[in-house]
């Protein structure tokens, strides 16, 4: 009896071991609700977002998913700099030196008396100083004959600068004709004409008609710097202004003297004054074509004969 009992415990014992076997057979092969086994089951790798997945060890030492920042440049790595810019073309503003625009204005010059002498001052366009012309009207006329003739706008277009007066008894003036104070009076018109920023002091010329002509020699006689004359029918001696001491006076600078033989005095004064011309000279004798300004009209050529004369004799 005792016996069987032993038998039947180790029996039991036997049995409850089988019991327990399957059960761990069954826990090892379970299933989940999704029907994979939990060994052997495919791992599923995420989809990155917008940098790879690392695995790194976190602080307890197990594997852990982390996003890895882009790696920061080296100090080593070059550095790329962009190009300075291109320099702004420069933009020359400023103005030619010198430059004018042309100009004419009505001047007003101070005799020695307190009269005013009442005059027109001019200068072309272009780089300055220019040459100058004094201009001296006839015997009862006034500075305007100059533009009406054409003188003065052929003499500007040819790069001169002009002033023509109206002299003391004449024109815009006014007064009375006083020879010798007239003298004076050029004097003053010429340092006035000269100190003017648009004017070549070292190139000038007078230009005068019958009375005119001999206050022009005389002008020039007293201002040696003066370059050259041109007389359009002198006189010997007109209202007392004499020109045979004068032209003596007058030395080695060019002259320049147009007359019309039917104005018997002046081409004879005319003829006169060369012959005792001591430097470089010209006498140019028309026929029929008037006294003084008058001959413009006459002979069409003149203007550009004495522009020609001063080119020679001034701008030369």
């Amino acid at each position: 009896m005792h016996k069987k009992l032993i038998h039947i415990f180790i029996l039991l014992v036997i049995a409850l071991a089988a019991c327990n076997s399957k059960d761990a057979l069954t826990s090892a092969t379970a299933t989940p609700s999704d029907g994979y086994p939990v060994e052997g089951r495919p791992t599923v790798t995420p989809l990155p977002d917008s940098y790879p997945v690392d695995e790194t060890t976190n602080e307890a030492g197990n594997n852990a998913a982390t996003e890895s920042e882009p790696a920061e440049p080296t100090s080593n790595a070059p550095t790329l700099t962009p190009p300075p810019p291109p320099p702004e073309p420069e933009v020359d503003t400023a103005a030619e030196p010198n430059a004018t625009q042309p100009n004419s204005t009505n001047v007003v010059i101070e005799a020695s008396d307190g009269l005013q002498i009442q005059g027109t001052y001019a200068y072309p366009g272009g780089v300055a100083p220019f040459p100058g012309v004094l201009l001296l009207h006839m015997l009862g006329s006034n500075r305007a004959i100059w533009s009406e003739t054409g003188v003065m706008d052929a003499l500007l277009r040819d790069g001169y600068a002009v002033l023509a007066v109206d002299m003391r008894g004449h024109g815009d003036t006014g007064g009375t004709p006083e020879w010798s104070l007239a003298e004076d009076d050029l004097l003053r018109a010429w340092d006035f004409f000269v100190s003017q920023p648009e004017v070549d002091a070292a190139k000038t010329a007078v230009i005068g008609a019958s009375i005119g002509a001999n206050m022009g020699l005389r002008t020039a006689v007293n201002q040696p710097i003066i370059n050259t004359v041109v007389l359009l029918s002198p006189g010997l001696d007109y209202r007392g202004v004499t020109t045979e001491d004068a032209v003596t006076l007058y030395g080695q600078r060019p002259l320049f003297i147009v007359a019309s033989s039917e104005d018997a005095y002046a081409a004879d004064s005319s003829q006169k004054l060369i012959d005792l011309a001591q430097g470089k000279k010209q006498l140019q004798l028309y026929d029929g074509a008037g006294h003084g300004t008058a001959m413009f009209d006459h002979e069409p050529g003149l203007i550009e004969l004495i522009i020609d004369w001063l080119r020679e004799s001034v701008s030369g």
